[in-house]
């Protein structure tokens, strides 16, 4: 039954969300044929500007008006007066639930998606087109590029695992992100189901509010693994007395740089990680036991 309920869930947020993501690829694409017929350097780079500002924009509609469809899904169909209807069904209570938890992680990750094309197909051009415009103004960076990939080689010697470990963290945490906000949300459904009057605004105000909270939580604590992993690395002098360009020039010191900006990573991900992990995880929990045991519409 499960897989039936998926299947409605689905379907409902079908209706608009494939739209809403054409749209951003579409805006995107414009983007891109900006870059790749424009061929003035400075009208390339004032039409960027003017255009970063909207992009973002667009890219982060996407993200929140999926996060929208989903909650009012989850609301309607679950906490709403639809959900006398939806409770009688012939299926478990906590089905019902996994089904909004597992569509809303499926259509938050189709998002992520849309949001990584949108993003690298204008950078894709950029990469293309901006050597072109340079070399036609006879200005060579074929010396900074191999430059670059040369500075990049030399970190990475001896940091290929800490590479490799950062990568499968990133991964997991696109996943971990993805169950977080339907199994969160349907959490602060669950726990403000029985009061009567603005149970919607509640369930709202608590998620945007616990969310804001995470998110200053995460941003401290990122701040201070940075100040303490320079200090180990660097001692009193703190990581300010050496700066790449110096490293350049010392092939130890680069790869110490690099392995002390993958280790900060590193440790950032599995706090972020930790964190929304157990809240998904607890919120599956107390949202399953309320929908089954103590759920009450009246």
């Amino acid at each position: 039954m499960l897989g039936k309920l998926m299947k409605y869930d689905m379907k409902y947020m079908a209706r608009i969300l494939p739209w809403l993501y054409l749209g951003g690829i579409g805006f995107s694409a414009l983007v891109t044929t900006f870059i790749l017929v424009i061929n003035n350097g400075t009208v390339l780079f004032l039409g960027a500007y003017a255009a970063y500002f909207l992009f973002l924009i667009a890219v982060e509609g996407i993200a929140v008006c999926s996060s929208i469809f989903m909650m009012v899904r989850i609301y309607r169909n679950m906490f709403s007066d639809e959900g006398y209807l939806t409770f009688t069904l012939p299926v478990k209570n906590g089905d019902v639930l996994n089904s909004k938890i597992l569509t809303g992680a499926i259509w938050t990750f189709f998002s992520g998606i849309v949001a990584l094309i949108m993003i690298a197909l204008p950078i894709g051009a950029a990469i293309y087109k901006v050597p072109k415009l340079l070399e036609a103004d006879d200005v060579s960076i074929g010396m900074m590029i191999e430059s670059l990939i040369q500075e990049f080689s030399v970190g990475l010697a001896g940091n290929e695992v800490k590479l490799i470990i950062f990568l499968v963290l990133t991964v997991v945490l696109i996943v971990i992100s993805a169950f977080f906000a339907p199994a969160f949300y349907s959490f602060c459904c669950a726990i403000t189901h029985k009061i009567k009057r603005a149970r919607a605004f509640a369930s709202v105000a608590i998620f945007i509010g616990v969310s804001y909270a995470l998110g200053l939580i995460i941003s401290i604590s990122t701040v201070f693994i940075e100040i303490f992993s320079e200090y180990y690395m660097y001692g009193d002098e703190g990581f300010s007395a050496i700066t790449p360009t110096a490293m350049i020039y010392d092939a130890s010191e680069m790869s110490a740089y690099f392995g002390l900006r993958l280790n900060i990573m590193i440790i950032d991900l599995l706090v972020i990680g930790a964190i929304m992990a157990v809240i998904t995880v607890v919120s599956w929990i107390v949202s399953n036991r309320i929908v089954n045991k103590k759920l009450n519409l009246l």
